[in-house]
């Protein structure tokens, strides 16, 4: 009996990430925060699926939003699904909060989906026999799905002692996309510049970003506090 193990992980993650999320913004309207999640979830995965079929080629038009089937890309997921996070919630005066708290709570849903990558055997990496090796393949859903945990525990313990409303976005982008960048030393896809691949210079770009909006979060509040 065939299991989609994809759909059903990335399901559960989205339920885990929900519940959260919900408790992390206790003050506000539990009918638009469930709202939030879902859309914003609902068009990155429809996200993530576009980017890899932009990528891979795709049979028909359906091809573009099937992404109940095995093929993602999660930086496709990320970008889609905080801009219309942002685009719902760019009036909301705590705005900064709700984007710590959702990229907070995505980092855990995406590391629990990732595992249902590892069961249905998809999104494998280069072949080896030996190190790391599952079905003879480096297991790199199971490396993301451990990193993605990680950071999530990290950004946790900083999350009452940030500096600045809106610092974790940045800080999770920082960190997975260097988590990527190794990561993705293993993943089979052609070099494209100084023998890096696609999708580590997508992650590199993350990581870059997040530190040039940190360097600049740091600058404008000291000079503030000498006001």
């Amino acid at each position: 009996m065939y299991v989609n193990y994809h759909s059903l992980f990335f399901t559960l993650g989205a339920i885990v990430g929900l519940i959260l999320y919900v408790s992390l913004n206790r003050k506000e309207s539990k009918v638009i925060l469930v709202a939030d999640y879902f859309w914003s979830f609902l068009v990155g995965l429809i996200g993530a699926r576009i980017a890899y079929v932009l990528f891979n080629g795709a049979e028909n038009i359906l091809d573009y939003i099937s992404f109940w089937q095995s093929g993602l890309i999660s930086f496709g997921g990320i970008i889609f699904g905080l801009l219309i996070f942002y685009w719902r919630r760019r009036r909301a005066e705590n705005l900064p909060t709700l984007l710590d708290t959702f990229s907070l709570t995505a980092v855990l849903a995406w590391s629990i989906g990732r595992v249902g990558n590892y069961l249905n055997r998809d999104a494998y990496g280069v072949g080896n026999d030996q190190f790391l090796s599952f079905y003879n393949r480096v297991p790199i859903q199971l490396m993301e799905s451990l990193a993605l945990l990680v950071i999530f525990f990290i950004v946790l313990k900083m999350y009452q002692r940030k500096a600045y409303q809106g610092q974790l976005l940045w800080v999770i982008l920082i960190f997975y996309g260097l988590a990527r960048f190794v990561i993705d030393f293993y993943r089979s896809l052609p070099d494209m510049f100084l023998s890096l691949n696609i999708s580590q210079l997508v992650a590199l770009s993350f990581a870059i970003c997040g530190i040039i909006v940190i360097s600049y979060g740091k600058r404008k509040k000291k000079h503030t506090s000498y006001r």
